[in-house]
């Protein structure tokens, strides 16, 4: 048995012990390569950026998106166009990867009501005199996924107007248009 001088030495030495043991974490120095402070991102052109805002959980269903901005150089007038890389977590396998897809703005053929015919709409395949038939023309869509459908003035516009943008257009000549859906 213990005396009560080594017994009182014995708690108080286990008693610090364990005040430092809980304390030592704080006082560490910590020698992470990987702290923010230590990493210098490159500026300027190519340069890394961050997550920044553009990542979403979409918690219903435990996916996730994100967009990868491409800077592009200034063209003509100072217009460029705006391109990204992105994630989709629900999204399948594209050119890009699983998940990924390019945000290229195009007008596409529409394959699943039939196979496209590459061909100038309003060919006659079956030679009864009209172009009637859903398979005697090729369905296109634009880059939202909507169908666009051909006018009597030979523009395609979408079946159903979502965004309605228009701009107006001054010439030098002092004529006013405004153009758009």
């Amino acid at each position: 048995m213990l005396d009560r001088q080594s017994q009182r030495s014995l708690r108080t030495g286990w008693t610090a012990f364990l005040v430092l043991l809980f304390l030592s974490p704080a006082l560490a120095v910590d020698k992470s390569g990987v702290k923010p402070t230590s990493i210098s991102l490159p500026s300027g052109p190519g340069s890394i950026e961050g997550l920044g805002s553009d990542f979403e959980p979409h918690l219903n269903t435990g996916t996730s998106s994100y967009n990868v901005p491409i800077s592009l150089p200034a063209g003509t007038a100072g217009h460029s166009p705006s391109l990204s890389l992105n994630y989709e977590g629900g999204f399948g396998n594209s050119s890009m990867g699983i998940a990924w897809s390019f945000s290229n703005s195009t007008i596409r053929r529409q394959c699943e009501k039939g196979i496209p015919r590459y061909e100038p709409n309003g060919a006659d395949d079956d030679f009864d005199g009209l172009t009637d038939e859903t398979d005697e023309q090729d369905r296109f869509l634009d880059p939202s996924g909507e169908e666009l459908v051909l006018m009597d003035n030979g523009i395609y516009y979408p079946e159903n107007q979502e965004q309605f943008i228009r701009w107006r257009h001054i010439t030098t000549d002092g004529n006013d248009y405004w153009e758009g859906h």
